[in-house]
Order: C-alpha cells, then structure tokens, then sequence
C-alpha cells in the first residue's frame, strides 16, 4: 500500500509545475527561477523515492548497481532540496548573490554533505545496498541535520532582515519553514512513516499561494506585470544586469475615471497594455500604478524606437464602447549605466518624477545619476529629521543678536539643528522645507521652544547681559488653537518669564489674518512678545503690520545684502518707517565690518551674523559667555 501515499503528492507537484510553467506572462526573477528548480526538484525527488523504495523491495530480482544508483539519485536530489528550500528564502530577501557571504557560508554545506553522500559508493557512509540489500550508513543522519542546518539560516534570515518584506510576505516564509520543521522532525523521530514528501508538498503549496501565483505578478486586466514585479525585479538588478527605463504617466488619467466608468477605464489601459506587449521586446512592459507605465530594456537596448513608437500611437485615438478618447502622456527616461544598483533610488527616482509629471503638467523627465544622488540624500535627510522629532534629538544653536548703539550682545536667536546617521549636521536648508511639508516642522518647533526654556531655567541669561532669546514658531504651529495655552503650560513647567522669549513669525503666518491676529493677542496675554522673521521675502505690506503687536522687524539676509551691494533710498526709508511705527530694526546676514556699519548707518537697531558668530551649540555659547555658567541657578 505504500506506493499509493506518493500519488497525491507527485500529482499536486506536477500540476503546480505545469501551472507556473505556462502562465503568461512569465516573470524570470530569482525566486521565480529557484521555485522552478524547486519543483523540478521535487519532482525528481519522488521519482527516486518511488523507483528507489520498489528497487529496495526487490533487490533480489535487480541488479546492484541499480538499486544502489536510484538511492544514490533519491539522497542527492533530497540533500538539493533542502537546500533549494533555503536559497528560495535567501533570493526571498535579496542575499542569494553570490557576492553575499550568506550564499557563500551556505553553499559549502550543501556541497559537502552531497560529496559525503556521493562517497557511499566507495564509503556506505550514508548507505550501502549488498546482497542482504538496502542498509543505512553511519552517516545516515546528515540527511536530518542537513536539512535542519537550511531551515535554521532561512528562519535567521527571516527573523533577521523581517523589515525588508510585507506581513504577507513574513508570514508565507515563516509558515513554510515551520512546516518543513515539523516534517523533519518527525522523519527524524519516526523514520518508517513516509510523510517528508508531504510536508514538503505543503510548504511548496504555501510559497505558491504567497509568492508563486500567476496572478501575484500580473496586472488584472493590462496582460502585463504589476507594479510589485516591477519593484522585486529591479531588487534583483546589479552592475552586471543594466537596464534602461522608460516610463510614461497618462496625464489626463484621473479626469477620465472622473468622466468614464471603472469598466471603461480598465479597458483603456488593457489596449495599452496589449499594445506595450507588443513593442517590448526584448524588454518587460509594468503597468505601475494610477496611468503609470513602464517599460525596462536591458542595456543594449536603445529606448528612442520604443519612445517614438509610444509618441506615434498617443497621437491616434483609443477605443471605448461608445466612441473613441485621446490620451496626452508624458515621459521619465533612466539611462543605463551603474544607476540602477540600487533598486530604492530607481523607485525614488521614478516615483518622484511621476509626481512631477502629475503635478506640473511636464513633457518629458530624464532621470540622471545626478538626481537619484540627490534623491538618495533627500531620504536620508528625511529619515534624520523623522528620527530627531521622534526620538527628541533635535539640537538647538544660538546665535548672538548685538545691539548697535553699544556693541554688546543682548539677545540670541534659538536655531535647531538635526544630524545624519554618521553625526554630521544637517544644513537647515535642506530639513526645513521638509519638516514643514511633511508637517513635522510644528513637533521640530515646540522642541525648540521647550529646550530654550530648560536653556533659560539653568543659566541666569540677564546676568550675562542677554535679554531675551528668540525662537521660531512656523505657519503650521500657528493653525493650532490652543498653541498659548501649550506654550504657557511649558514656562511654567521651567518657571521661565515669557518676556524672556520673543517669538518670530515669518511673512507667511499673516496669511490667515483673522486665526493669526487671535493666536497672538492670547499669546501676548501670557507676556510672549513677537518679532517679525525674513521680511522682504513675502508678501506682508505696512498696513497689515500696523494690526499686530511685534515689537522688532527682522529684515531678511537678502535684502541686507542687495542694499550693501547696489545702496539706495529705499531700505534707509524703509526703516524709518518701521521705527516710526514703535518697531525696532534688526539686519540678518552681517558677514563684515563694512555690512554692519551701513545696517548701522541707516537706523538698524540689532544686527546678527556670521561677522560676530556663527550659530553656537548651547554648550559652546555658555563657554563663550562665561557668566551663564558662574550663574547657574541649580
């Protein structure tokens, strides 16, 4: 009766085999490749176990050569697929390079425990089969410990490098390598039950499920390959596979699902997809996401005949049920070259351009090894600046305000850095404009805010001869209602005197007029006083001035430096106006002697800059005024 316990099996594993085979279209990645030998494999596992097990049974009738080539055949390939199992993990997560030293620790195990099992021809280490028949050898085990050896680095792998894959992904992974678990142990524990192979046959059916179907690649309704293929294909691409891109976004596309039905729209991008299909060659065609295409061709490949050919088709119309539409599109070309090393910065790289594309209407975008740099910088910056706010590691600088009629410093203005991973400071520049459109910048500011006040409770700043110390507060902290209420909680948490901090509001705040005017009279009530940031850089006029109680105009950088440079009346009439409205003056950007006398000259109260310091951390600011650390209040 044994012989039937391998049918189902051999018959589940071939159907699987003949299923994958011939689906189109047929994505030849990595984990596509090891299943296929998988399964090949397994087959040829059962093959030798069924000839090998009725060989055993009539050893008498057979020659001995036979016998002991079909168990020789059934051990190779068994040993070959527990280390198929492994590699399947292994390209799972992109370390199946044989540059990888996973790959490399691996293979030699599984080399060795072949060339031991090869051995028993000469050995009997694993087996022998003599005239009394099949008998195991003293090495036997190495079957068992083989296998365990694979499932144990998959599960590492898996438990190391989790973050790389989905929870689908974790799961299917996780799930077929306990099941082979469970199946060696219990071959290991109770050898005459027969029940490897299906063991085997689930987790096989597992990693078809999660990994393997048809359709876990293909776009539904485009006969082309999805955007997670297109994702897992190009993880897989290296200095040695180059290929070159060329995207196209549909611009008119969420107009037409505004317009047409979802049916309509799906047979839309099928014609585009069949129409790709046949003008990809010898590339792949991705239906992306939202009217995005793309197209990868390797290297050799140009892309201005498939570039023409696209442009040609666009111009024509595309069938609908009841009529024809015309499709606008526009292009992102990538190069060959060692640009596509790195599968996060393509993505990054095409992703941004799409964006580009949707948003601004654009023709035609070519990304160069320049801008996935950049991209690439971008994301680390993001990822410092996530990491700063989050784990309350942003820094705040001070930089010196002097007062012009005395030359000594009475003020600071508080500034907030971030690092990179390796320490590095990060130009404000650069994290700014993303905190503030990523809507971080309000967290980033209230940090500020808070570490001046701990600033303030720890050091005497009036003894030092420093009267206030300026912190920013952007348009988006503004938009909260209960900012003075969250304000005032924090200086009475330090016990810190609001006339102490000046807030500075830049030329945007004034926008919401009403919102900002309330925001301030609260905050006023509490003793906060307010200064006005970068003016000359928006879109603030007098009379709107006139409405709201700053006490100082800070005039921006730029303009400081246009007036030293090309001086006429319009600045010095400037400020004379402002100082006739009871506002004080002070000039940002002072780099030399000559800068701040001409600020000096023209009535400027205050003046900032490099010329008397650079923005100090708050360690090397109490170092450079020694009163703040005689007159620590404990």
């Amino acid at each position: 009766m044994w012989n039937y316990s391998y049918i189902l099996p051999s018959f589940m594993v071939l159907l699987i085999f003949l299923n994958y085979y011939f689906s189109k279209p047929r994505l030849s990645i990595r984990i596509n490749i090891v299943f296929l030998q998988l399964i090949v494999t397994e087959l040829i596992v059962l093959f030798f176990d069924v000839s090998a097990s009725l060989a055993d049974e009539h050893y008498r009738s057979l020659p001995t050569y036979l016998v002991f080539a079909l168990n020789l055949g059934y051990f190779v390939s068994y040993l070959a697929r527990a280390y198929l199992f492994y590699c399947f993990t292994a390209a799972l997560f992109g370390i199946s390079n044989g540059k990888n030293s996973s790959f490399i620790t691996n293979f030699p195990v599984f080399a060795a425990s072949e060339l031991i099992t090869l051995s028993s021809v000469f050995t009997g280490a694993v087996f022998t089969v003599t005239e009394e028949g099949y008998k195991r050898g003293p090495l036997y085990e190495i079957l068992y410990f083989c296998f365990a050896y694979y499932l144990a680095s998959s599960i590492f792998i898996l438990l190391k490098k989790r973050s790389q894959v989905s929870h689908k992904e974790f799961m299917g992974v996780g799930t077929f390598n306990i099941i082979l678990v469970i199946g060696n142990i219990i071959r290991m524990l109770f050898p005459s039950y027969l029940v490897m192979n299906t063991f085997c046959l689930m987790a096989i059916i597992i990693i078809y499920l999660s990994f393997q179907n048809p359709e876990y690649y293909q776009a539904h309704n485009e006969g082309i390959f999805n955007n997670d293929a297109f994702e897992r294909l190009l993880k897989e691409i290296t200095d040695k596979k180059i290929y070159s891109i060329l995207a196209f976004q549909i611009r008119n596309y969420n107009e037409l699902r505004e317009i047409y039905s979802r049916s309509q729209v799906k047979r839309i991008t099928a014609d585009i997809g069949n129409y790709l299909n046949s003008i990809k060659s010898p590339g792949e065609a991705f239906y992306l996401t939202n009217g995005a295409f793309a197209l990868l061709f390797p290297k050799e490949q140009p892309l201005k005949p498939a570039h023409l050919k696209l442009s040609e088709r666009f111009e024509g119309p595309w069938d609908l049920e009841n009529g024809e539409v015309y499709l606008e599109i526009s292009f992102v070309r990538i190069l060959p070259g060692n640009l596509l090393n790195t599968a996060e910065k393509v993505l990054n790289g095409l992703s941004d351009a799409l964006s580009r594309i949707s948003d601004g209407g654009e023709t035609e975008i070519l990304v160069d090894a320049e801008t996935l740099d950049r991209l690439e910088h971008l994301t680390e910056v993001k990822r410092a600046l996530e990491y700063s706010v989050e784990e309350d590691l942003v820094e705040v600088f001070l930089q010196p305000l002097i007062d012009c009629s005395t030359g000594n410093t009475v003020g600071a203005e508080a500034l907030a850095r971030i690092r990179d991973a390796e320490g590095k400071l990060i130009p404000p520049g650069e994290f700014i404009p993303l905190a503030e459109k990523n809507g971080r910048i309000a967290a980033l500011g209230e940090q500020v805010f808070e570490k001046v006040c701990a600033f303030i409770k720890e050091h005497d700043i009036s003894k030092a001869g420093l009267a206030w110390i300026n912190v920013n507060v952007s348009p988006l902290q503004c938009l909260r209602k209960d900012l003075s209420e969250h304000f005032l909680g924090i200086l009475e948490r330090y016990g810190v005197s609001a006339h102490k901090i000046h807030l500075e509001l830049t030329e945007e705040c004034l926008v919401d007029y009403k919102l900002l005017k309330e925001q301030v009279e609260n905050m006023q009530k509490i003793g906060l006083r307010f200064a006005l940031d970068d003016y000359g850089t928006g879109y603030s006029n007098l009379a709107r001035l006139k409405h709201f109680p700053f006490i100082n105009v800070k005039l921006d950088m730029s303009v400081v430096d246009d007036y030293y440079k090309e001086p006429d009346d319009i600045l010095p009439t400037l400020v004379q106006t402002f100082k006739s409205m009871g506002f004080s003056v002070t000039a940002e950007g002072i780099e030399n002697e000559e800068m701040a006398a001409a600020m000096k000259r023209i009535g400027c109260d205050f003046l900032q800059g490099y010329y008397f310091s650079k923005p100090l951390p708050m360690e090397e600011f109490v170092n450079k005024y020694p009163l703040l650390t005689a007159t620590k209040s404990g």
